[in-house]
């Protein structure tokens, strides 16, 4: 649940809209978008890369600082006056969906298979990602209204 809770489903599915609000053009957000996902597909390549040899506790500890660090710095720029704080923006929204794949992102799927007995295995993890999904959705669905009242 802390995988969807640290709000990485809102950076993929509202990332032309939060680019959009860093004053970007929409088209521009969108092609942006994209490039920040690719980006996030070669982080999760490194991670598979090194995992086994850094351990799963330090690369989770050392993407969630940078994952709360990244945060801090895309909260920032909506409160930065210029097109300057768009590319910050940028900067932000990349440095976050990278220390979410090497982190938060790849390595719950990896542990929640390790820590249930074979016998239990797929009930337990079936019931982890239930619940997975389901703060996906409520994350997801209070987005928009949070944003809206702001």
């Amino acid at each position: 649940v802390l995988q969807q809770i640290s709000g990485i489903n809102v950076a993929i599915y509202y990332a032309p809209k939060i680019f959009t609000l860093a004053k970007f053009p929409n088209g521009l957000s969108i092609i942006l978008s994209a490039a920040v996902s690719g980006v996030q597909m070669v982080a999760t390549l490194f991670l598979s890369l090194l995992v086994d040899r850094v351990g799963r506790k330090p690369m989770c500890f050392i993407g969630l600082v940078f994952m709360a660090l990244s945060l801090v710095i895309l909260g920032t720029t909506f409160l930065l006056p210029g097109k300057p704080s768009g590319w910050l923006a940028l900067v932000g929204m990349l440095a976050y969906r990278m220390a979410f794949s090497i982190s938060l992102g790849p390595l719950p799927f990896i542990i929640t298979a390790e820590i249930f007995p074979a016998t239990c295995r797929a009930s337990g993890a079936a019931v982890c990602w239930a619940a997975n999904w389901a703060a996906n959705f409520a994350v997801s669905l209070t987005f928009l209204s949070m944003l809206e009242s702001m």
